[in-house]
């Protein structure tokens, strides 16, 4: 039997909030398997900057 990978993909929501993006990246990245695709959702933000820098430091696909 062919073993295959199997893919990890998570959807994350935000709104004003860019410090508790930044938490929440750092524990995915410290508790997942490197291979796993991070969406990041901004609902209208006003620090809708921030949560975009906080993504890409975190190299995550964002939308606003």
């Amino acid at each position: 039997m062919e073993h295959t990978r199997s893919r990890i993909g998570i959807g994350i929501t935000t709104r004003d909030r860019a410090s508790v993006l930044e938490y929440t990246l750092r524990q995915f990245d410290k508790y997942t398997p490197a291979d796993i695709k991070i969406v990041i959702i901004d609902d209208n933000s006003k620090d809708g900057e921030e949560n975009r820098k906080v993504a890409e430091a975190y190299g995550e696909y964002y939308y606003n």
